[in-house]
């Protein structure tokens, strides 16, 4: 487990994510590596995607972390669920966002997806400060819908989407890609116990 948490700002500091996992999960065809970096405490598991590619300012740039956390490889059966995605919205004139959207029920064919709320107990930074996004967001293990024990594992699947050029410019796991909603696609992340 991550002995220091790192500053939640959206800059990703060498230091501060010296304790991470860093995944290449940069889509074929796109220039430049995006790079994800994970960990996790006690309380937090922290993400950061730094996506060199991404390099003009657009509403809806967006950091897409989808899990399906008793790691099951399916959805509940009914909605509402507090398994789904988060999403990690930039805005040029507002303040970014960070929301949840359960999923349940069977994929192809009955699926359910809640409508957004604002995620609780997720707490994010944008930043273009090196002259390309960079998102870091920290989850609370307990207080958001992430409900899971350092130990254990989860389903996950995330992107980067540029909204500006309709690209999806990184994805873990590659071959999810087409099938997002369904969590046996997904690849497992592992907390630190």
């Amino acid at each position: 487990a991550a002995s220091s948490a790192p500053t939640i700002d959206g800059v990703i500091n060498a230091a501060e994510w010296s304790q991470a996992t860093t995944t290449q999960i940069t889509a074929l065809g796109i220039t430049y590596p995006v790079m994800l970096y994970t960990m996790n405490d006690l309380n937090y598991l922290y993400l950061a995607l730094d996506d060199p590619n991404n390099n003009v300012t657009n509403d809806y740039d967006e950091f897409g972390i989808y899990f399906d956390e008793d790691h099951n490889f399916e959805w509940p059966p009914s909605s509402p669920s507090g398994e789904g995605n988060f999403w990690i919205d930039y805005y040029l004139a507002s303040p970014s966002t960070a929301r949840f959207r359960g999923i349940s029920g069977w994929w192809p064919y009955t699926l359910l997806f809640d409508s957004p709320i604002d995620a609780q107990g997720v707490v994010h930074g944008i930043s273009f400060g090196t002259g390309h996004v960079q998102f870091e967001v920290q989850i609370d293990l307990s207080a958001s819908p992430l409900n899971v024990s350092p130990g254990n594992s989860l389903g996950f699947y995330v992107f980067s989407y540029d909204y500006g050029t309709g690209a999806m410019n990184g994805y873990w796991p590659e071959e999810t890609f087409n099938y997002w909603p369904l969590p046996a696609a997904y690849g497992t992340l592992i907390l630190d116990p």
